[in-house]
């Protein structure tokens, strides 16, 4: 398990890692591996360790046909994304499945999209009072 840190409330650090389930209002327990599921997330980075083989070689590694491919090429740093939190490190963005999003770097992935993470509520909230 490897929680995620929320840009407003700190997620399961801080929000959840009260281990007072009544102030974590994600619908937990309460504690470090509690954390709200559905995330919001900007991407960072797109990491594409091959461009020389970056079409056929991506396509052919995560069996990506070509509505995916063309996704993939619209993807821009500073899109936001809807997705849920695996638990381990990664945000599973449906439209983009099997395309892995991280918190951090990895070094032996292929590509890989780098991610800052909300909470969905937190995001939505302060989205909805005009800050951000």
């Amino acid at each position: 398990m490897y929680p995620y840190d929320c840009v407003i409330c700190g997620g399961a650090y801080d929000r959840c890692g009260t281990g007072q389930e009544e102030e974590c209002e994600c619908g937990g327990e309460g504690g470090q591996f509690c954390w709200e599921n559905s995330v919001v997330c900007q991407v960072e980075k797109i990491v594409i360790t091959d461009l020389a083989s970056y079409n056929e070689g991506i396509r052919e590694d995560l069996q990506l046909d070509e509505t995916h491919m063309e996704k993939l090429r619209a993807l821009k740093v500073g899109d936001i994304l809807e997705g849920e939190y695996d638990g381990g490190g990664r945000v599973i963005v449906e439209e983009y499945d099997p395309v892995e999003f991280v918190l951090e770097e990895e070094t032996w992935a292929k590509m890989y999209v780098v991610v800052k993470v909300w909470c969905a509520s937190c995001y939505y909230e302060v989205k909805r009072d005009g800050k951000l």
